[in-house]
């Protein structure tokens, strides 16, 4: 983990919103050169922080981010996040230092445990998740035959949705990404991380200036991923009282409260709620029909989002 001092150098390079890349399924890659112009654009609107996914195949997300951070002036770049079966703990160590030694202050680390058919992919078994992103995180800076281990030079943020989880990342990492969650629950992390730890916040962002088109897309959207096996949000919602019929149905409760719909004035005001309940930074995840449309859409709300 960083030192506190690192830690606030870091906390100052975060605006309150940024973007992340936008993905049409982990698989999908657009070519290289319209990530850089993409990425080129966004931060011509503005924006000064960007995040990029990952799966298990399809694209190296340490290669993309050295691109898109080579291409760019003044764009931190983020992983959000990579899934520890993408690749042995101590490579992951070492691509992240060499990223912040060419990149100072650009980079940071998003890890998480991702689904257990990923690790199925890597040819690795999916068991006790919690365990299995502890033990990585550990082996990260061991030493390798034939090399030296640099030292921990970024920030480490943990991919956390339920509240084990959460108290594991404040144990182990410099912070957490949760993502689908209320800012109630975000009140929550902070209570329990307190101010030293980083909270990064994913949230799930459709574009559209006709509100109601944009309120069916994200309940649409809403009620097709909580359908999915192995969706790690249900059990903080039961808590905070949204029921198995909200998800299954993507309801307007739900989607008010977990999504951003609507024109970038509505889009700000959904992420600054985020902030006012304790978020450092907020992630806008455009959802979008391929990747050029989601790029149009994250730089026309620019110069709504970029104010907050």
């Amino acid at each position: 983990m960083l030192t506190q001092e690192r830690l606030t150098a870091v906390r100052r390079t975060l605006r309150p919103i940024g973007f992340a890349m936008p993905s049409i399924g982990l698989s999908a890659v657009p070519p290289v050169q319209h990530q850089i112009e993409a990425a080129r654009r966004l931060e011509a609107a503005g924006y000064r922080n960007g995040w990029a996914n990952e799966g298990v195949g399809g694209k190296d997300v340490f290669v993309q981010i050295a691109i898109l951070l080579g291409a760019t002036d003044q764009l931190t770049f983020g992983t959000s996040v990579t899934p520890i079966w993408a690749r042995p703990p101590m490579v992951t160590h070492a691509a992240a230092h060499q990223l912040v030694e060419a990149f100072p202050d650009r980079f940071l680390l998003g890890l998480g445990s991702g689904y257990d058919f990923m690790a199925t992919l890597a040819g690795l078994v999916y068991h006790k998740p919690l365990a299995q992103l502890r033990e990585y995180v550990t082996r990260m800076p061991e030493p390798v035959p034939l090399s030296d281990s640099p030292a921990v030079d970024y920030p480490t943020i943990l991919a956390a949705n339920g509240r084990r989880s959460v108290r594991q990342a404040g144990e182990i990492a410099d912070g957490v990404f949760p993502a689908l969650v209320p800012p109630r629950y975000v009140e929550e992390i902070r209570s329990v991380l307190g101010d030293d730890k980083l909270i990064i916040v994913g949230l799930t962002t459709f574009v559209d200036d006709d509100k109601e088109v944009a309120k069916i897309a994200a309940s649409q959207s809403i009620s097709q991923i909580f359908a999915m096996q192995g969706v790690p949000y249900g059990r903080v919602l039961d808590s905070f009282g949204y029921t198995a019929q909200d998800r299954a149905e993507g309801s307007d409760r739900l989607t008010a409260d977990l999504t951003a719909a609507g024109s970038g004035a509505t889009i700000a005001a959904a992420a600054r709620r985020y902030i006012e309940a304790g978020a450092d930074h907020v992630v806008l995840m455009p959802v979008a029909a391929d990747f050029n449309s989601g790029v149009d859409k994250l730089e026309s709300i620019a110069a709504d989002v970029t104010k907050v």
